[in-house]
């Protein structure tokens, strides 16, 4: 059987039509596969941010914990120190004395 120039033509046609079809899935398919990428980074974004958050937020608790015991009153272990050296203890001279340190110097600073 031997084909005429206008059906070979619309053979190439339709060849071509569904060439660019295959091209169009294979972006599609291409675009979704880094978009699903894309969604799961930002998943594991959001769960490592959620973890240093809590860190941070206990870090945060236990500072506050810890500035009780350089509190002007009661637990603070700089007034106990100079207390101590009032009864006759003695200082390290090469390190900052205890007259320098103000019990400000621990708590949070605005």
């Amino acid at each position: 059987m031997i084909l005429g120039p206008q059906t070979m033509y619309m053979n190439l046609r339709v060849l071509e039509m569904m060439w660019t079809q295959v091209r169009q899935l294979e972006n599609q398919q291409a675009m979704m596969d880094a978009a699903n990428l894309v969604i799961e980074r930002v998943q594991d974004f959001g769960s490592r941010f959620q973890d240093v958050e809590s860190s941070m937020n206990d870090t945060l608790k236990k500072m506050t914990r810890l500035k009780i015991t350089t509190a002007d009153s009661g637990q603070s272990i700089i007034t106990a120190a100079r207390n101590l050296l009032k009864a006759g203890a003695r200082e390290n001279k090469k390190k900052k004395s205890l007259a320098e340190m103000d019990d400000s110097m621990f708590l949070e600073q605005e």
